[in-house]
């Protein structure tokens, strides 16, 4: 009988000889061999079944058996045998101890299978109305901006799903980890404090036997309590039992925050001998659990370990690391502690009963006794806990006492109780805040009725400063602060406890009683000490006895005010909400600060926003933080900023801002008190610039301000005071003094200033009806009176006067003028005369006088400055053309020379024909001979490009791209030495891509900048550089783009047809007779020479050869000399291919390689592709959309590709155009057959044209052929691929026809269902019944015209035949039969096949007949659809927080712990991967690389795009030693990014920045973009990018 049938057959009232039967069945070595043994084991387990009678056990177990001791015997037997490897449970030790320590509780504790027990117990009880789910490090919290009290109140994912909040105003954050979702905590939200599923209340289940519980908590903190608990009094209990023979010893290495990961792995490699993977897998596990053995044995072999370790790591500048010898069995009992916590957690959090007995057993003291309760004993251990010891220990704590109010409070009580010690532990602990119980203070003080409670009863406030005090008493000199010698992490630490007083202080009281006023004055006046020792710290002082070498610091004098700045406001607030506390409030004298001017907080921030805004145009992100917060961390900008300022959306790059609505203006003070002298500048010259724009008065008068409240209406009386008229006069005087020198602009502007204010306020007072009489604010009585501030003084109002005739006050002269004019307005309110009044009439009449004269100076200074700027125009004009006319010959010469960096394109004498519009065949159009003039950006000096001298060359950069490929699962192999790159597949999966700049050097200037750039960077041992000189990388010496090769530019030839020998020859040179001469060629060059090569070859040939006699050469269709190039564009060229095999196969270079012209050929086509994709996808015509320095590049590429004779010899271009040819020949003696449905006709085409000119060689003389003979080839090769790619679409892509007939039968639509069924009788009726003829043409037509489009880019800029109109028009009519004409197609590509019908049935039979397209039409293989699906990066969601939750919830399969993880999303594929995590690195040749890099390999062939959750930035890489991050597309409702999720706001997906970051991908400038970046932020020790 097994243990479960014991449990669900066997009563339990059966006693005890029923569990004595099942023991003695177990085997070995868990037999307990005694009785005593057995009972009390049965002692402990049978009072955990709830249908047991427990009083009546109880009874009889008071009587003689001690449970304690039975606990303790029972572990003591179990324990060290199954926790047997050290600090690191493995999966069978966490199985065994699962079965043999914990299951036979769970089985008692339900009566039951322990996992239906869970459910049942899930279901029937809600648990809790608190959520309580303890965040993971990384893990996404959700804070509502409307409902939350404070900013630490948040959500977790589902929480926030499925609450009302999810339509507020949200934030959203990364947690530190260690916090709760506060979901269902009514003291923590306005509105809405549940969320669906926490909505209902808790129910009760059974109770749990409370001594049980007791002892195995209390068994847990013996354990932990003492890091060296293998003293008497424990070990005695839980002394090893006599089943092991010998003692053994580990040496186990503790977690701090001091060494680094990199240290700690080389000390362990040096001190345990082990290799650096094991050292590393070490170090991690110390990392995340904070302890691991690192050597099991005997004691004196653990002692010499940790000896090495301590000497090893022990240096005058660091510690040594914390290394310590436990027993085995300690070091197994505390695992298994773990465990029990563990499982703790588990059990009380699905049951509310469970955890209230819980609560109870850990908060209650024992009786008749001074101890501490255990969960205080527990907090008061946890210093002296390592990493994962602490982490479940809270857990366990949120999960149990954080869930009930009650329990909460007691909680609560015990923490203040021992919150001084707890803080001071903490200080000289080493581990981060985030396992720290100290942690728990903003689940406490945040909850505003508790934190009331505590300050009236316990007297929070006032341990929570006296702690902060005595942190601080050691950096104590005469009562003052001062860091001069401190530890800055220490200091850190003690700062900690400032927000636990700002947490405290959330929650002013509603009402007051007299209890917690009493209370709260002892806090306020510890705090007030606590001030006066802030008094005056760190003071900057000045230095005259000698020079200071080193400053004083002051940066942590600066750092602790700070957060004292809002706790003062929260301080102000409480004392304000009481009427006794009022006496101890104090305000500043400042009018915009509410309840001493008439203004509100909005009117406040209002102001605030209006002098920032007068500075510049700001984003959304720098206004919050110019801005001061309150304590739940909100500026109230969103409450004014659309009153205000108008948001000016941002476009592809930068940010949205708020301009300044003109109308608000007015509010502008230039000295505004939160200004600095840099902003105060910058805002006067915006300020008088718009004035200027707008023609109107530079004045910048002061705003009329609020009114003071009655309190403080006093203070405005400065302003009339003797002694600032005193001051005012005598800086006036020393301005208006010619010799008077102590005075200055400023001081002027100022005074100026404050005389506007004082006459502003007594405008004030006159205009509110206040009789002349008792108005007692006379600014303007003591301005005017002579000697009112001294004997026989002038007056203010004279000195303004005399003022304005000072020329070193320009500047001022508007404001000058303003100021009298405010005197003349509080004249007349002083006179009270009505406005028709003749006095006021005369006085106006002055003023309109004074400024009609001073608009009339200005306007005269104006005109003359215009008059002065049009002669010296006129001047210089005269000047140029007398210049013109003395050097007229230098300036023809000049106008007939190009433009710098232009291609002129001149016809040679010889005549031409018109232009016909078409690129092949016989009615192929007349090209021009180039003639190119280009300027080298390294001498400016000019050159046309000639093939006979010196090369002048492009910048260019040649990657490897999958960019074009849908298909990211299959594994890149077109790499390395065993590849052959003949045949590209047409998925495209992994394309060689040349780009350039178009920025052009001679070749000798470019030799001379890439050594010199060589000899720069020697010198540079640790800067990062942007690029890799030993593979030939450099940065363009103009736009800085990373470029790894040079090609070099070579101009097009002439090319024209004779139209009477070019009609000659189309009537003897068919497709046929063509192919039979090429097929001779092939076969070698003397076959017509020797009757039986004859025919054999007339009957290996599928063409019925009519009349062998007249069998001709193909060179008897024109040969002519090649074109000759000189030794430097040689040189280039073969540079250029070497550089293009090199990086495209990713091999060492190999000039003399048979590959070497193959990659070429592919790099062009798939260029050429690239470029066709991306002007399909930006909507552009084919023709004239690209830049001249593009196309300047692509011809540029072509004419390389078909300059490969200089690079390769004529046997292998001839052995490649064989192996080509056997598509079309299939006798031809070669080894490759390739299926029509695993080739990208497109690079064969290329390959074919490219290619096809060696037939013509010679090993005695050059040839090449004729004009007429290329229109020829040229035409037949485009033919023959373009019915192959016609079956090609035809056998993948016809699938899907609609039942119903959608369109009308034509020509076309006929034909093509004609060809149709001929392909099924080729494929024995494999294919699907016979689609209608108008869907088969459109399959046709829709899926060629990629192909076409890049035939037509290749063949023109490979022969320079303009192409038609059509190609070169926005509008969409027309263009199939433009391209058609261009490329000598008939309209119907049918007619193809109808009238090469002889030629073609061989060749689609042994298409059709090919094992693979056989597999296909099984439906056992899949292949590529025409036209392809256009790549594009993978689809976001609009909205961030999907993003996130998408994150949440992924599992990583490879990672055994359920810790949030880097996650990072690839933007290729959508692949989630682990990024910088060790459950998902791989290895690659040899190197260990992170997760990123590692998929980048084969998804982008080492380019990566990724998403980073949690941090909201797009990580680029390139390689091993590139990377940058940019933003994420993701933009707030203000326009902004928010990397690394700083600010929290929600974040919509940016279509236009989604797209850039698209093109980025097809226009393949990752690598540029990497490398500019790293150039603009060069620093000295780079990231390791491969890590990643």
């Amino acid at each position: 009988m097994d243990m479960q049938s014991f449990y669900m057959s066997v009563p339990h009232q059966g006693g005890l000889r029923a569990l004595r039967f099942i023991l003695e069945q177990m085997p070995e070595p868990f037999l307990p061999t005694t009785t005593t043994t057995i009972l009390r084991v049965s002692e402990l387990i049978l009072p955990l079944n709830p249908s047991f009678d427990s009083y009546r056990f109880l009874q009889s177990w008071q009587e003689g058996v001690d449970l304690c001791s039975g606990i303790y015997q029972h572990l003591k037997e179990y324990v060290p045998l199954v926790f047997c490897s050290g600090s690191e449970a493995k999966s069978p030790e966490e199985n065994q101890a699962y079965q043999t320590l914990l299951q036979s509780l769970e089985w008692y504790l339900f009566g039951e299978n322990p996992a239906d027990g869970f459910a049942k117990l899930e279901q029937s009880s809600s648990s809790s109305q608190l959520c309580g789910r303890v965040f993971k490090v990384g893990e996404t919290t959700y804070s509502c901006r409307d409902c939350a009290i404070d900013p630490t109140c948040v959500l977790c994912v589902d929480c926030f799903q499925n609450s009302v909040h999810k339509n507020h105003r949200y934030k959203m954050n990364s947690s530190n980890g260690g916090g709760f979702c506060d979901c269902g905590d009514v003291e923590a939200w306005k509105t809405g404090p549940a969320c669906k599923m926490h909505e209902h209340g808790v129910s009760e289940d059974s109770a749990w036997y409370r001594g049980w519980g007791q002892n195995y908590l209390k068994y847990i903190h013996d354990l932990n309590e003492e890091a060296e608990c293998r003293k008497a009094k424990f070990v005695g209990r839980i002394k090893i039992s006599g089943r092991e023979k010998t003692d053994s010893y580990f040496c186990v290495l503790f977690n701090d925050e001091q060494h680094l990961l990199e240290h700690v792995i080389y000390s362990l490699q040096r001190s345990l001998g082990c290799s650096q993977r094991e050292a590393q897998n070490h170090t991690t596990l110390i990392d995340k659990e904070g302890r691991r053995a690192v050597k099991h044995g005997t004691l004196q072999s653990c002692e010499e370990t940790k000896l090495q370790v301590f000497n090893i790591t022990n240096s005058v500048f660091q510690s040594p690391l914390h290394a310590e010898i436990l027993h085995s069995s300690v070091v197994s009992h505390q695992t298994f502690a773990l465990r029990l916590l563990s499982w703790l957690n588990q059990v009380v959090s699905n049951s509310a009963g469970l955890r209230q007995i819980f609560c109870e057993v850990v908060l209650n003291q024992e009786p008749d006794s001074n101890q501490p309760c255990l969960i205080s004993k527990l907090m008061l251990a946890d210093a002296k806990l390592w990493k994962g010891a602490r982490k479940v220990f809270h857990e366990l704590i949120v999960c149990s006492l954080l869930m009930e109010t009650e329990c909460k409070r007691l909680f609560a009580i015990e923490f203040v109780t021992h919150y001084k010690q707890l803080q001071l532990e903490f200080v000289e602990d080493d581990h981060d805040r985030n396992v720290s119980v100290t942690t728990q203070s903003v689940q406490i003080f945040t909850v505003p009725t508790l934190a009331r409670h505590l300050i009236e009863e316990h007297d929070a406030l006032k341990i929570i400063v006296e702690t902060i005090i005595e942190l601080f008493s050691e950096h104590m000199d005469n009562g003052k602060l001062h860091f001069q010698s401190y530890s800055p992490d220490k200091l850190f630490r003690k700062q900690m406890v400032l927000y636990d007083l700002k947490y405290v202080l959330i929650g002013k009281p509603p009402l007051w009683t007299d209890r917690q006023r009493e209370h709260f004055l002892e806090g306020f006046k510890t705090f007030l000490r606590l001030l006066k020792t802030m008094q005056n710290m760190e003071p900057m002082s000045r230095q005259i006895g000698q020079h200071l070498e080193i400053e004083s610091e002051w940066d942590r004098a600066f750092t602790i005010q700070m957060p004292l700045k809002c706790i003062l406001t929260m301080i102000q607030e409480w004392c304000a909400s009481d009427l006794i506390l009022v006496a101890f409030c104090f305000s500043r004298g400042e009018r915009y600060v509410p309840g001493v001017g008439h203004v509100k907080k909005d009117d406040v921030t209002l102001r605030e926003v209006i002098h920032l805004l007068c500075i510049e145009p700001m984003p959304h992100s720098e206004l919050a933080k110019s801005l001061p917060e309150n304590e739940n961390n909100e500026t109230g900008l969103e409450n004014v900023i659309h009153q205000v300022a108008t948001f000016k959306k941002p476009g592809l790059s930068g940010h949205g801002v708020y301009e300044l609505k003109p109308e608000y203006l007015k509010h502008f003070n230039l000295f505004f008190y939160h200004y600095y002298k840099s902003q105060q500048t910058k805002a006067e010259d915006e300020q008088k610039k718009r004035k200027k724009q707008s023609n109107s008065s530079e004045a910048l008068p002061p705003p009329l301000p609020p009114p003071f409240y009655s309190t403080f209406v006093t203070v405005i009386n400065v302003l009339n005071c003797d002694v600032l008229m005193l001051i005012l006069r005598t800086v006036l005087q020393r301005a208006v003094d010619s010799a008077g020198r102590l005075w200055s602009e400023a001081m002027v502007q100022k005074t100026l200033h404050l005389i506007c204010m004082a006459l502003q306020e007594e405008k004030r007072q006159l205009e509110g009806g206040v009789a002349e009489e008792d108005v007692n604010f006379d600014v303007y009585l003591k301005a005017t009176r002579v000697g009112s501030s001294a004997v026989n003084a002038e007056s203010i109002l004279s000195l303004l006067e005399k003022l304005r005739g000072v020329q070193q006050l320009d500047a001022q002269k508007d404001m000058i003028i303003w100021t009298l004019q405010m005197f003349e307005t509080v004249k007349k309110l002083r006179e009270k005369s009505s406005p028709c009044s003749a006095t006021e009439a005369a006085s106006q009449k002055a003023n309109e006088t004074t400024q009609d004269k001073d608009k009339a100076e200005r306007k005269r200074k104006a005109e003359a400055a215009k008059l002065y700027r049009q002669k010296i125009m006129a001047q210089m004009s005269a000047m140029q053309k007398n210049f013109i006319e003395s050097n007229k010959h230098l300036y023809e010469k000049a106008t007939e020379a190009p433009k710098q960096g232009t291609v002129r394109t001149e016809v040679d004498s010889t005549p031409t024909a018109e232009d016909s519009g078409v690129a092949l065949g016989p009615m192929q159009g007349a090209t021009a001979a180039e003639k190119i003039t280009l300027t080298c950006i390294l001498c400016q000096e000019e050159q046309e490009v000639k093939t006979d001298e010196m090369a002048m060359v492009l910048a260019a950069c040649v990657q490897r791209s999958t960019a074009l490929s849908k298909s990211r699962s299959r594994t890149i192999m077109n790499l390395g030495d065993d590849c052959d790159p003949i045949i590209m597949h047409p998925d495209l999966g992994c394309g060689t891509h040349v780009g350039s700049c178009g920025h052009v050097m001679h070749a000798s200037c470019w030799q001379k900048y890439f050594e010199a750039v060589q000899n720069s960077t020697r010198n540079r041992l640790h800067a990062e550089l942007p690029f890799d000189l030993e593979n030939g990388e450099f940065l363009c010496p103009l736009c800085k783009a990373l470029c790894n090769t040079v090609m070099p530019v070579i101009p097009q030839q002439a090319r024209n047809l004779d139209s009477k020998d070019t009609e000659t020859i189309a009537q003897i040179l068919t497709l046929s007779r063509w192919l039979q001469n090429v097929a001779a060629r092939l076969i070698g060059p003397n076959a017509s020479d020797s009757k039986e090569k004859e025919s054999n070859l007339i009957q290996a040939s599928p063409i019925a050869w009519k009349d062998p006699v007249e069998f001709r050469s193909i060179l008897s269709f024109g040969v002519q000399s090649p074109i000759m190039y000189s030794k430097s564009i040689v040189e280039i060229l073969q540079l250029f291919a070497t550089a293009v095999y090199r990086v495209g196969l990713k091999v060492a270079p190999n000039e003399a390689d048979s590959r070497v012209p193959l990659m070429a050929w592919n790099a062009c086509a798939f260029t050429i592709q690239s470029i066709e994709n991306i002007l399909i996808d930006e909507d552009k015509v084919l023709f004239g959309s690209l830049p001249d320095r593009q196309g300047l590049s692509l011809k540029a590429v072509l004419q390389f590709a078909a300059s490969q004779r200089v690079v390769a010899s004529s046997r292998v271009i001839q052995k490649h155009l064989t192996r080509l040819m056997s598509v079309f020949l299939p006798h031809l003696d070669v080894e490759d057959t390739w299926s029509i449905l695993d080739i990208d006709f497109f690079h064969l085409l290329v390959s074919l044209v490219l290619a096809f000119p060696s037939l013509y060689w010679e090993e005695t003389v050059e040839l090449q052929p004729s004009d007429i003979s290329c229109a020829f080839n040229n035409l037949y090769l485009f033919h023959l691929v373009t019915m192959a790619h016609i079956v090609q679409i035809l056998l993948t892509s016809t699938t899907g026809c609609p039942m119903e007939q959608d369109g009308e039968e034509t020509e076309e639509s006929q034909s093509a269902a004609e060809l149709y069924e001929t392909l099924r009788e080729y494929t024995s009726r494999s294919l699907e019944y016979k689609p209608h003829g108008w869907y088969l043409w459109h399959c046709v037509k829709c899926g060629i015209v990629p192909f076409l489009r890049c035939s037509a880019l290749f063949f023109n800029y490979l022969l320079g035949v303009p192409p038609p109109e059509e190609l070169s028009k926005d509008s969409p009519e027309g263009k199939f039969e433009a391209l058609c004409l261009y490329l000598a197609l008939p309209t119907n590509l049918f007619k193809l096949f109808q009238e090469h019908k002889d030629i073609l049935s061989p060749l689609l039979q042994r298409w059709c007949s090919d094992s693979s397209v056989q597999s296909l039409l099984k439906g056992e293989r899949a292949t590529v659809r025409y036209p392809r699906e256009r790549n594009q990066l993978m689809e976001l969601p609009e909205d961030y927080s999907c993003v996130l939750n998408q994150g949440s919830q992924y599992k990583c399969s490879r990672s055994s712990d359920d810790e949030t993880k880097n996650l990072a999303l690839c933007m290729f594929c959508g692949a989630m991967l682990c990024s910088q995590c060790r459950c998902c690195r791989e290895e690659i040749n040899g190197e260990e690389v992170g997760a990123c890099a590692a998929h980048a390999i084969n998804c982008g062939s080492g380019l990566g795009m990724f998403l980073r959750i949690r941090e909201c930035q797009v990580l680029l890489l390139a390689g091993k030693n590139r990377g940058c991050f940019i933003p994420a597309p993701y933009l707030d409702d203000y326009g902004e990014t928010d990397q690394l999720l700083k600010r929290g706001n929600p974040l919509h997906l940016c279509t236009e920045r989604y797209k850039k970051l698209e093109r980025l991908w097809q226009q393949h400038r990752i690598l540029e973009e990497i490398t500019r970046n790293q150039d603009t932020n060069q620093i000295v020790f780079g990231s390791e990018w491969q890590q990643f």
